[in-house]
């Protein structure tokens, strides 16, 4: 005999089918919430429910008690399972209303996914579905409960009802879909007459009305509902039936040949049962006045309320008939982040949309929606993993992908059961309503339960101020109205008044209720079913005289299919209980026979079964003992290994199964696997729980693991977590590592634990405490012979010695790498070696070694040009582009950035995309093509990365700075400077913004302003290395003391910074300090050394194609010979050529006066000579 627990409306225990009462109300809360936890729980969380203010030591007390007491008042105390830490009950002889709601959920959520919403349910899933909904006996979770014993208790009492009873209503939409493809005329008539509510003067509901009753030969019917018709046309309303209406029944009349009419409407998933609009008239008028103001609509109502019904009204009333987008939550989806808005993109864009829809947004949501990656024409679009891209990103794609979805089109945004909604697509919506998304051409409707609101969703609400509708109980009259219409007969007094007073006045109650009576009642009379409503349990009984009627091969390939899940085929089963075909094929015929089980198609054709109902999979599978279902378990593994597919999904149920079998070992490799396959599929909320689920074995199977489990484990998990930006989940898995190591002695542990923790500190800015952290790390690492985690380390630790300006440290561990990594031919070894190079190739070029720079780097790509390593390379072509820019090879530098754009890696990574552009710009300033320049920076600013990365963000307000600088458009140039939000940092990456600013305080007269940060800018460089910046700030020293006047640098000692230049291939450097000593020398009157500094400028810069230093030199070279009184017809020639370029190969509105200026003073010097 068994025990149940029904929950699922009013709470009631049963022993067989004798009621049990437990006495004490704190014992039955206590019984309900055992009896809805999957798994024994711990006396502390009891604790913690019930008495959340007590001691520790009190609390154990009073719950020793009371389960003493429970165990008392059971009818058998065994029922109640304990040990020192756990509490729990024993499910194989407890029967709980919530497990097989879950359950059946869980199967039919699953199959009818798969199946078009156009398209009819299996008759075993329809069935299955109208089994969960009647397994509820009211409309509340626990109903009638109250006075519960503590807000914690509170807490999980209301999660659970709501998640419960809104599961229960995205059951029930579902179920309507069938109803509304099923094309039975029956069904029809219904299907009209629900459209005839709230609007009974819909011509084409009653054209369909009379069309299914003539065709059904209810001529008589027809009839009279013609005379109906006039009556309330012509009495009702005042005027006459209309011309079609009144042909249409003529034609009846006449038995002729019907009138041509418009094709029946598709009606959307509304319940259990197409019934009339009837008790909500005054809401849908405030509803349809709210939408005709265009403000936002706000839905609420209890479970079964009929909000998503109203919301269809409105949308029925609605002219011209609007675009609707609608992204429906649930609870079954709500801890699952923006899943409900990948559904609703996969139900509205199409392939057509996607390609309108700009490339760089369209990378961003590839990750969301992979299956759009094939466009038509077959190509492949780029895969974006979603932890490169910020919350904010992906927000401006996908509202982007909205207006070319909506464009110029009346639409209404439904945001159904926003309460399900997890917080990541709130942000969505916040981020919508902040952008003005919503206008006069875009409605927005939500619906949503009466229950208390989560913060950010109150404050989301309290922005779109919408208008609320609140949906209370039917009146008694209108429940009478709906009975009648299903029924189809009047009914009595006494039974309308039963079921309104049983279902509270809730539509849905009330139709799913009204159902069942019609469904199990004698000849379906209502009035003779006054006692107790239809229960579950006899559907139970009658699953198990269907069992008892199998033979012993048929119910052993049965209990074989049970355990293995929803879907098996015949070879699987075969295969595991060592059948012959031809008993297989025999025993699948008998349990269809019986409709136990049905064959199901599969996608690519293969035979397949799966039960008729997820109730008699559950029901076989409590009748299997713990020791029969582990030996089932393990032969259905051995069966699916040796099956050969190697799919995630294939990859889980083996995982499942050799848990259940006792395999703990391989459950765990299982889960590890399933891990790293999503995890290249950049799905982050699959992996993180593969590895719960591989952790939840450790924990409680220690005796089957050893310390090298618990290491791949964590490190693949930490690895993962990085990979996802997860900082604060690194930190929690690393410091769990550090205490293993520290509990062990263990220095793998150890060291491992100190490296992922200072990645941790170094994402938080805390780089001195990372520096110490890895050197730790490296210190432990070194003592063990795990050479994947050293090599990690110290690419670590010559990271954050770069960032600190610790060049020769970083040097260093690079060439450590280098050494370690000798002679290797793993893959993944080889990949950590060139991230060092790439690293390497950073710090010399951040040390102002250009060419050494890129000649490293252009040996990491010669010497593995063999693998594909697509993202490593592309890094080690932009640290190549960067050196060869400041070699002065811009044709180089270009081609290394289209490279990296061209290569697909750049749009996934949109740091190192938005620097290819940026490199790019610089190039392009640097050869005076500002229109092409400016296309590059506009890109970047699109992806508007401000607060994302301050490295590319200064970078950009530096180029813009420069692009108004150069023209000595100085004003805009030091905003821009300004703007960039100057580092406190200096480093090989901030510099440069800082620099120029000096030069634009220069050249606005701010003498002394231009001192000040020059002198701390060169005791920063000397301090950190950053040589090419210390080159460039000794030139600027040198014109900036003659401007003060004060003695510049002289000619030895501007030649010694030449030279340096020189020796480091900085080729802007030579022919920048000539310059700066050929204009000292003109306005000193040293006319003779001026040319000749000059004349070198300038030929160095035709040689290198410097624009600016060409514009400059010429116009030194113009005053020059202005001042020797020289008729100088070339030079002339010469500048106005190069002056006028400029204006040839720019028109950005944005530098157009900058440019005019530019060219009146460049061009001064000719006018002074005419």
């Amino acid at each position: 005999m068994k025990l149940s627990i029904l929950l699922l409306g009013p709470p009631l225990i049963r022993w067989g089918d004798e009621p049990v009462t437990i006495q004490r109300r704190l014992l039955r809360l206590l019984l309900y919430y055992l009896a809805c936890q999957p798994n024994p729980v711990s006396r502390d969380e009891l604790i913690v429910l019930l008495w959340p203010d007590i001691s520790e030591e009190v609390g154990r007390r009073r719950l020793r008690e009371l389960l003493s007491k429970l165990r008392t008042q059971l009818p058998d105390e065994t029922l109640l399972v304990t040990n020192s830490n756990m509490v729990g009950l024993d499910f194989d002889r407890v029967t709980v209303d919530v497990r097989l709601f879950t359950e059946i959920v869980k199967k039919t959520e699953k199959a009818s996914n798969r199946i078009d919403r156009n398209t009819p349910l299996p008759a075993a899933l329809y069935r299955q579905k109208l089994e969960g909904v009647r397994l509820w006996r009211s409309g509340r979770f626990m109903a009638g409960t109250n006075n519960l014993q503590s807000e914690t208790y509170d807490h999980w009492f209301s999660d659970i009802s709501s998640q419960l009873e809104a599961v229960r209503r995205s059951m029930l939409e579902r179920l309507a879909d069938h109803a509304a493809a099923s094309n039975n005329l029956e069904e029809a008539i219904q299907f009209a007459r629900l459209g005839l509510e709230g609007d009974e003067f819909n011509t084409e509901m009653h054209l369909r009305i009379l069309n299914g009753m003539n065709l059904l030969g209810r001529r008589t019917e027809a009839l009279n509902y013609c005379t109906y018709l006039r009556t309330l046309f012509q009495v009702d309303a005042g005027f006459e039936m209309p011309a079609n209406l009144d042909a249409f029944c003529q034609q009846i009349r006449d038995q002729g040949e019907l009138p041509a009419g418009n094709p029946v409407l598709q009606l959307p998933e509304l319940g259990l049962l197409r019934t009339p609009f009837i008790g909500r008239e005054a809401e849908l008028l405030d509803a349809i006045l709210c939408l005709s103001r265009h403000q936002p609509l706000l839905i609420s109502g209890e479970a079964g309320s009929g909000k998503t019904r109203l919301v269809y009204e409105c949308l029925n009333k609605m002219m011209p008939a609007p675009h609707v987008f609608s992204i429906n939550a649930s609870s079954t989806l709500s801890k699952i982040p923006f899943q409900a808005v990948i559904d609703s993109l996969r139900h509205h864009i199409t392939i057509e949309t996607w390609e309108k829809l700009d490339h760089v947004w369209r990378s961003h949501l590839n990750a969301l929606v992979p299956e759009l990656l094939f466009t038509p024409t077959g190509s492949v679009a780029t895969q974006v993993p979603a932890h490169t891209d910020s919350e904010r990103l992906l927000f401006e794609a996908l509202y982007q992908l909205l207006l070319v979805h909506l464009a110029d089109q009346q639409a209404v945004i439904l945001l159904d059961n926003i309460h399900w909604l997890d917080q990541p697509s709130l942000n969505l919506v916040a981020f919508l309503v902040k952008r003005g998304f919503f206008s006069s051409s875009r409605e927005c409707i939500i619906t949503i339960r009466d229950e208390k609101l989560s913060g950010p969703l109150t404050e989301l609400l309290d922005t779109l101020q919408p208008h609320r509708v609140k949906l209370g109980p039917l009146s008694i009259e209108a429940a009478g109205q709906i009975i009648q219409a299903i029924y189809g007969r009047t009914p009595s007094d006494e039974t309308v008044q039963q079921l309104h007073q049983e279902t509270h006045g809730n539509p849905f109650y009330l139709i799913e209720t009204l159902t069942a009576l019609i469904e199990f009642s004698p000849a379906g009379s209502l009035d003779q079913n006054q006692g107790d409503l239809p229960l579950t349990g006899s559907i139970l009984s009658l699953i198990q005289e269907r069992l008892q009627r199998l033979n012993k091969v048929s119910l052993n390939l049965l209990r074989f299919a049970a355990v293995f899940g929803e879907d098996f085929t015949p070879e699987l089963m075969q295969s595991a209980t060592g059948l012959s075909m031809e008993q297989i094929v025999s025993s699948l015929e008998d349990l269809e026979w019986f409709r136990l089980i049905q064959p199901v198609s599969t996608p690519d054709g293969d035979e397949m079964y799966s039960f008729t109902q997820k109730m008699i999979r559950e029901t076989v599978c409590r009748q299997i003992s713990l020791a029969r279902r582990r030996d089932i378990s393990r032969r259905l593994a051995d069966a699916l290994e040796h099956c050969g597919h190697t799919g995630t999904q294939h990859i889980l149920l083996l995982a499942r199964l050799h848990e259940s079998g006792g395999d703990f070992a391989a459950a765990f490799r299982c889960w590890l696997q399933a891990a790293e396959k999503t995890h290249h599929r950049y799905s982050k909320t699959e992996t993180y729980e593969a590895y719960r689920q591989a952790q939840s074995l450790l924990v409680h199977h220690l005796f089957a693991f050893n310390t090298d489990d618990y290491f791949n484990l964590m490190s693949n998990w930490l690895h993962a977590a990085i990979d996802y930006h997860d900082t604060e989940l690194v930190r929690e898995l690393a410091e769990n590592m550090v205490q293993s190591g520290n509990r062990h002695q263990d220095a793998l542990h150890l060291g491992t634990g100190l490296s992922y923790l200072s990645h941790s500190l170094a994402n938080l800015d805390q780089l001195e405490e990372a520096y110490n952290t890895i050197k730790s790390a490296v210190s432990y690492l070194q003592l063990t012979d795990n050479l994947p985690e050293l090599i990690r380390a110290y690419i670590r630790l010559g990271f954050y010695a770069t960032y600190l300006n610790r060049h020769q440290d970083a040097l260093a561990a690079y060439h450590k790498v280098v050494a370690l990594t000798q002679g290797s031919s793993d893959p993944g070894i080889i990949e950590q070696r060139i991230d060092a190079e790439y690293h390497m190739a950073t710090a010399l070029y951040a040390r102002g070694w250009p060419a050494q720079a890129a000649d490293v780097a252009q040996k990491t790509l010669d010497t593995y040009s063999q693998y594909f390593f697509p993202a490593a390379f592309s890094r080690i072509h932009l640290v190549l582009a960067m050196s060869k820019f400041q070699l002065l090879d811009m044709a180089g530098s270009l081609a290394e950035c289209s490279q990296i754009l061209s290569s697909g890696v750049g749009v996934q990574n949109v740091k190192l995309n938005a620097w290819a552009h940026l490199v790019s710009a610089r190039c392009l300033l640097n050869t005076g093509e500002i229109d092409r320049m400016w296309e590059h920076l506009t890109i970047v600013q699109q992806y508007r990365l401000d607060e994302l990365y301050q490295d590319v963000h200064e970078e950009l307000c530096t180029l813009l700075g420069d692009s108004h600088r150069l023209m000595g458009s100085v004003e805009p140039a030091i905003a821009a400077y300004c703007r960039s939000g100057i580092s406190k940092v200096v480093n090989f990456e901030t510099m440069r913004s800082q620099v120029h600013l000096v030069h634009a305080y220069m050249l606005s007269g701010e003498l002394d302003q231009a001192g000040r940060l020059l002198n701390k800018l060169l005791e920063a460089a000397r301090e950190a290395e950053l040589g090419d910046n210390y080159l460039v700030l000794e030139i600027i020293k040198s014109e900036l003391h003659f401007q003060q006047g004060e003695i510049p640098l002289s000619q030895q000692e501007m030649q010694v910074v030449i030279d340096e230049a020189k020796k480091r291939q900085i080729n802007s450097l030579p022919f920048f300090g000539a310059y700066v000593l050929g204009m000292i020398a003109r306005v000193t009157g040293n006319y003779p050394q001026a040319r000749e500094y000059l004349i070198n400028a300038l030929d160095a810069s035709r040689r290198f194609g410097h624009y600016w230093m060409q514009v400059s030199s010429l116009y030194e070279l113009a005053l020059l010979n202005q001042a020797e009184g020289i008729d100088d017809p070339q030079t002339s020639a010469d500048l106005r050529r190069v002056v006028d370029r400029l204006g040839e190969n720019l028109h950005v509105p944005e530098l157009m006066d900058a440019v005019a200026a530019f060219r009146r003073e460049k061009l001064m010097p000719l006018q002074a000579g005419n």
